[in-house]
């Protein structure tokens, strides 16, 4: 018997315990989806979730995170190190959109093999602020890093990378789109 992929729904924005986004990662199966409470992350007053500890690795593959209808902000502002907002380790077919990612040195890695996976979309659907789309802004490092040989046939698309939530002012990151180690094929 085939058993419905797991739909696990955020509805809180501390770090930690039930209902957050660190235990839907901790407990994602393939096949599974994320979605954001708009009741806990309201589209018009974005939810900032204040990491303490960086997130789980994503290495599940065909995971789906929608913040699409949602007001969603991932912030590490107050983690030391490289800590990375959201790693996508040796996955197939991740997606990630709607979200806003702050503060970290790397806020959306594809690493290891990562293959197949869409970082952002359409950003007129969804009733969130980024629609399908993302807003990696204000990271140490990079907004999105793609690295390794085997890191193939990703898509990166209607991101707003180093700017303001409307696409206007410079809220930088020191490198906007990073592709390394013979990355191949991405978009």
């Amino acid at each position: 018997d085939l058993q419905p992929a797991a739909v696990c729904t955020v509805t809180s924005n501390v770090d930690s315990g039930a209902g957050t986004l660190r235990t839907c990662l901790q407990n994602a199966v393939a096949g599974a989806t994320v979605l954001f409470s708009p009741s806990a992350f309201p589209p018009s007053t974005p939810g900032t979730i204040h990491l303490s500890s960086e997130l789980p690795r994503i290495r599940v593959n065909n995971l789906t995170m929608h913040g699409r209808d949602a007001g969603v902000v991932i912030d590490g502002s107050g983690l030391g190190g490289q800590p990375v907002g959201l790693r996508v380790d040796g996955s197939n077919c991740v997606v990630i959109r709607g979200l806003q990612i702050v503060g970290v040195s790397c806020g959306v890695g594809l690493w290891r093999g990562a293959s197949n996976c869409i970082v952002g979309g359409d950003r007129a659907v969804g009733n969130g602020p980024m629609g399908q789309g993302n807003r990696l802004s204000n990271n140490r490092h990079v907004g999105i890093e793609l690295q390794g040989s085997s890191t193939t046939n990703n898509q990166i698309r209607g991101n707003l990378i180093g700017t303001n939530s409307i696409g206007q002012g410079s809220n930088g990151n020191e490198t906007g789109v990073f592709m390394v180690l013979g990355t191949s094929n991405n978009v």
